[in-house]
């Protein structure tokens, strides 16, 4: 049973939770309440104490970074997306457990962070290639309530990250096609689009280059998806998870939107599926696999990036970039943040503005000239008189 001692303006709880068999320490989980707290309230958080360490102790969990890390990650799988725990376990492999991973957690200070996103930010994670400050911000900023949790059950005493600030955010302007590389990318589509027979990925590429939806979003359209033959309706995502492999998820937004397609282009959607020759309902995927399933998102970006090779497109291309492509050339030709926000999913105007404000940073200028030109006509008239 967990034992219970007063310190005076304090009650430390403490509950054995066998000892660590990498480390073979023993371990301990802690918790404490004020000298006022109630008899009640004492034996209640003594029991849950107990309880968790009995669990621990029957897990084998080891009091490492990487052992209560890993715990914790299984522990939110159940709530969170899939994607989202994959890629925190990713974000751990590479940046954290390389070098604290087999430390025992409860004893790395605040600093020794401080030193590590330093480090990271000069020379790299386990690879050796310097990361920029966002995707240590993104390290902190799951790390950070992965570290409150493990408090909470008592494994840890206190948040090493509380006083450690993350790293001020880089620029983060999203890198489109240069026009030379976009009409490369047009000559090798008007040509593979021409054939009799076209190859669904090619169709996914043309048809992302102009609504700029996420691969996953690609992936999972569907026949049902097509409104009238004009536009499309984008709900779900395509997603691989380690443990679950392809799964249905809702769009990243969590909301679905209505996009306009081309009406060149409205004509050969009313073809699809395509590639597929079993079957047809509104639950077939716009472009599935050889079994009629939604395809794998990774085989989109494989043949773009094929593509890009196969025409001279430069190493920054992915199919993502893509997506970066719909939105800049928008801008560009003026269409409104908001008209531009909501084709994308974004949840607010910031969002785009954050990835694609550097390509409205000439309008300034330019709305100047406007205003100038327009001032001068009416003065001419005789219709504005200034003032000295």
């Amino acid at each position: 049973m967990a034992s219970i001692v007063n310190k005076g303006q304090r009650i430390e709880i403490r509950a054995y939770a066998g000892r660590d068999r990498i480390t073979g320490s023993v371990r301990n989980l802690y918790k404490s309440l004020p000298s006022s707290a109630t008899p009640e309230e004492v034996a209640a958080l003594a029991n849950d104490l107990q309880a968790t360490a009995d669990a621990l102790r029957g897990s084998g969990v080891p009091f490492t970074l990487k052992g209560l890390i890993d715990f914790y990650l299984d522990s939110i799988e159940t709530d969170h997306s899939p994607t989202y725990v994959d890629a925190c376990r990713s974000n751990a492999r590479c940046y954290l457990y390389p070098f604290v991973g087999s430390r025992r957690a409860d004893t790395i200070r605040p600093f020794e962070f401080m030193q590590l996103y330093q480090r990271l930010m000069t020379d790299g994670g386990k690879d050796g290639n310097p990361v920029s400050p966002n995707t240590v911000r993104k390290l902190h900023s799951w790390l950070s309530p992965a570290f409150d949790s493990l408090v909470a059950i008592g494994a840890i005493q206190e948040n090493p990250l509380a006083s450690v600030k993350r790293p001020s955010p880089a620029p983060t302007g999203a890198k489109a096609l240069s026009q030379d590389d976009l009409a490369k990318l047009y000559e090798y589509l008007s040509g593979a689009l021409s054939k009799p027979e076209t190859d669904p990925l090619d169709e996914a590429v043309f048809l992302d280059l102009h609504t700029g939806l996420r691969a996953g979003e690609i992936a999972g359209l569907r026949c049902g998806d097509i409104i009238n033959g004009t536009s499309v309706s984008v709900s779900r995502s395509i997603a691989r998870s380690i443990k679950r492999g392809l799964i249905v998820k809702t769009t990243k937004g969590r909301r679905a939107r209505v996009l306009s397609i081309p009406a060149d282009y409205a004509k050969r959607l009313s073809r699809a599926p395509f590639g597929w020759r079993g079957r047809v309902s509104d639950d077939t995927p716009i472009f599935p696999d050889a079994s009629g399933s939604h395809r794998d998102p990774r085989e989109f970006s494989r043949h773009f990036r094929s593509i890009c090779d196969q025409v001279g497109i430069g190493k920054y291309a992915h199919f993502h970039t893509l997506r970066h492509t719909h939105a800049t050339y928008l801008l560009r030709i003026g269409t409104p943040i908001r008209t531009v926000q909501d084709r994308l999913g974004h949840t607010s105007p910031s969002t785009t503005l954050g990835l694609y404000g550097h390509v409205l940073d000439g309008d300034d200028r330019q709305a100047a000239e406007s205003f100038n030109d327009f001032f001068l006509t009416l003065s001419n008239d005789g219709t504005v008189e200034v003032e000295t």
